[in-house]
């Protein structure tokens, strides 16, 4: 029973009817304990609708709980499935940037062994020919000084031939003349 009702005592109205039952009691008396019982009874009826109330809340607080958790749950994982994908996807672009970047390095370094071969082999002919025009320009110094050696031999003879000729000529010239 609770506090509320086991502390009151029953008033009766009345209270001046004297008669008494088989048991000793008065009437009065029984009619005083079936109410109390009856306000006992209620009493523990409430108190049983109060638990149950109390009980079907704590349930319900529960199952909300439950499923705010779930709710709170598969949010955090959709977020966490959110943020891994676009981390995924930050690495799988940044790794086709690294191997775009090593196709691009390599391609520059055998276009740049391309261009040192061509490089070198352009010096090497530029050296080639200079090396040729040395040459022929030697040769020809030498064949124009041999030519002009030639040429001078050639008018030295010449010179003499004709001044011999003169001379001759003159000799000749000079025998007739006598």
């Amino acid at each position: 029973m609770s506090q509320k009702f086991s502390n009151r005592k029953p008033s009766y109205k009345h209270q001046n009817i004297q008669s008494e039952d088989e048991s000793g009691n008065s009437p009065d008396q029984d009619g005083g304990e079936d109410i109390v019982q009856i306000f006992a009874a209620f009493n523990n009826r409430m108190e049983k609708k109060v638990k149950d109330k109390q009980r079907k809340l704590s349930s319900e607080c529960d199952t909300m709980i439950q499923q705010i958790s779930e709710f709170a749950h598969e949010l955090v994982s959709r977020q966490k499935q959110e943020i891994d994908a676009k981390i995924n996807e930050y690495k799988r672009k940044h790794e086709e940037l690294d191997e775009e970047k090593l196709t691009i390095v390599k391609k520059l370094r055998s276009e740049e062994a391309k261009y040192l071969q061509l490089h070198d082999s352009i010096i090497y002919e530029l050296d080639k020919i200079e090396i040729a025009q040395m040459e022929a320009n030697q040769a020809f110094e030498k064949k124009f000084l041999s030519f002009i050696e030639d040429t001078n031999g050639q008018l030295q003879n010449l010179l003499i031939k004709n001044n011999a000729v003169e001379k001759n000529f003159f000799l000749e010239d000079s025998r007739d003349v006598n």
